[in-house]
């Protein structure tokens, strides 16, 4: 399912809230929905009292939430998810990170004396089982409404609205043809991109128009653009080559100063690469 899809135009701006990380949303959303849980069920606080309860429930939720990133980005990487529509591999992250949680959670009952320690290994086992029953079916409910503001196109970032000056590389040939995850971009934002970020199992699309942040991997997406249009300089950027408007070495790493002004760093690895792309550019070297 992309945004065409549903009723609310894609990339629409029903919230603005700035420029907001998929990290720091995730932090902000785990420590919000660890505190409101906690004080739902302060009633079943554990011997050590309500503070302790809020600590648990706070070490829970970020756990969950992190778990369900690392299920995510390793199925899209290893099992091939990406292909599946957004919402479907929310759900099938969302079950995988459950059963991922599961079994931490039903520890960390034990450890917090909110259940029992078993007298035997069977008996943690159906403890283990009963954890999973009840847990792994809101974990993806969660998973899955966490992340729909983005997949409806609610985006959390800011973007080149209409009337501001567009970016225009030099040359805006970079990319011939249209790649498949340019389907998923709102039509208002897609231009001649400049650069991508891997942002967890997110990317953001930052192009002549402005950015949209997008369900998808960084290595999927290069792998769809010509590989002369551009170059990966580090393990999150990949640029296109028009809109590298000069680079200057830092250290034993580098840095693209790109033509919007957006400062991209290089890492030491690919530093040669980049100064011999930058030659054949004739773009300016510091």
């Amino acid at each position: 399912m992309n945004g065409q899809d549903v009723e609310i135009p894609r990339g629409q701006h029903l919230i603005n809230i700035g420029k907001v990380s998929p990290v720091k949303y995730y932090l902000f959303v785990a420590g919000a929905l660890g505190l409101l849980i906690a004080l739902v069920t302060r009633e079943q606080a554990t011997p050590y009292g309500l503070f302790l309860h809020i600590v648990q429930w706070q070490i829970q939720s970020q756990l969950a939430i992190w778990l369900l990133v690392l299920a995510h980005i390793s199925l899209t990487r290893y099992i091939h998810i990406l292909k599946m529509k957004p919402f479907v591999q929310l759900v099938v992250a969302g079950l995988f990170g459950g059963l991922m949680f599961s079994l931490p959670a039903s520890a960390m009952d034990i450890i917090f004396k909110v259940d029992p320690v078993p007298g035997s290994l069977y008996a943690f086992i159906l403890s283990w089982f009963d954890e999973l029953g009840g847990s792994i079916f809101p974990v993806c409910l969660s998973w899955i409404v966490i992340n729909t503001p983005w997949i409806l196109g609610l985006r959390l970032t800011n973007e080149i609205t209409a009337g501001s000056d567009e970016v225009k590389p030099p040359n805006s040939q970079a990319v011939d043809s249209i790649p498949p995850f340019a389907d998923l971009v709102s039509d208002h934002i897609w231009g001649d991109l400049l650069y991508l970020k891997a942002e967890l199992q997110y990317i953001k699309v930052v192009t002549s128009k402005g950015q949209e942040l997008m369900l998808y991997s960084l290595r999927e997406a290069m792998n769809e653009l010509p590989q002369s249009s551009g170059i990966q300089v580090h393990r999150s950027y990949w640029v296109a080559s028009p809109a590298i408007a000069s680079f200057r070495k830092k250290g034993r790493q580098g840095e693209l100063v790109l033509v919007n002004g957006t400062t991209v760093p290089v890492s030491r690895a690919k530093v040669s690469q980049v100064k011999s792309l930058c030659k054949k550019l004739s773009v300016k070297t510091l």
